[in-house]
């Protein structure tokens, strides 16, 4: 137990540094997926409100929205994946 004692004295600082590493490796990877969520949620209302256009004014804009719309539910389940 002794031998336990002075080898935790001997690296105190390694010690530190290594729990301190974990809390920053662990609020890194919180952070990542809280940004990943946000993204969902700014795709997703970005679909939505290209679902509610009800009124085109022509063809290629109609054809550039179901484009744009496939591209962001693309988005979202690649960035689903992700969490």
């Amino acid at each position: 137990m002794e031998a336990i004692w002075d080898y935790i004295k001997e690296n105190i600082l390694a010690i530190i540094a290594i729990v301190i590493s974990l809390i920053a490796l662990y609020q890194n990877n919180r952070s990542d997926k809280t940004n990943i969520k946000r993204e969902i949620k700014k795709k997703q209302a970005e679909l939505k409100t290209l679902s509610s256009i009800n009124h085109f004014v022509g063809d290629s804009t109609m054809g550039d929205t179901m484009i744009r719309k496939q591209v962001l539910q693309s988005e979202i389940e690649q960035l689903k994946s992700l969490l």
